[in-house]
């Protein structure tokens, strides 16, 4: 439940749709919010301590590591390396020369990482920075700004997100 802290005796709601989603954007803001409360987690028992070791000892806790542990590459260069990729079909080379809208749309991303992940053999931290400088790019003309909402998170979170659902088709990550 968004905006919502249950303290186990007492739930604190912010209503205010606006403030919550702008705490989403502004560390400075949530921050500032989450000093009102604790982090405690007051219904935890044995299933959510058994539910974290089954996570740690996961290909899935694995794969994050190792996503997080890549070197970035840098910015603008990302993009330049992967259109110079000769693993990479050309429908996956055009979205890196044309991506809006493609580079948004569930499908053409999940296209786009396979390509990187299986054919070109990419980390996923790395397919994470092609998406970041495409996203950053203001000659594509994005509707959304990537620069008050962070571009490297949400490349981030998908190209690690479509990197797990390939990986996972594959046979390359158990679940």
């Amino acid at each position: 439940m968004i905006g919502t802290y249950f303290d186990g005796n007492t739930a604190n709601e912010e209503t205010n749709i606006s403030f919550i989603l702008d705490c989403m954007w502004d560390l400075e803001k949530a921050a500032n919010h989450a000093q009102k409360f604790s982090g405690l987690i007051p219904c935890s028992n044995e299933t959510l301590i058994d539910f974290i070791h089954e996570y740690q000892s996961s290909d899935l806790y694995l794969f994050h590591q190792d996503f997080d542990s890549q070197e970035d590459i840098p910015r603008g260069a990302a993009l330049e390396y992967a259109k110079n990729e000769g693993n990479i079909p050309e429908w996956t080379k055009n979205i890196l020369y044309y991506p809006n809208p493609a580079a948004l749309q569930p499908k053409n991303m999940l296209g786009l990482v396979y390509d990187f992940l299986i054919h070109a053999h990419w980390k996923p931290k790395h397919i994470a920075n092609v998406l970041r400088d495409i996203y950053q790019n203001p000659s594509f003309n994005w509707t959304q700004d990537f620069y008050k909402y962070p571009a490297e998170e949400k490349a981030n979170f998908w190209a690690r997100t479509y990197s797990m659902v390939t990986l996972w088709k594959t046979g390359r990550l158990n679940l």
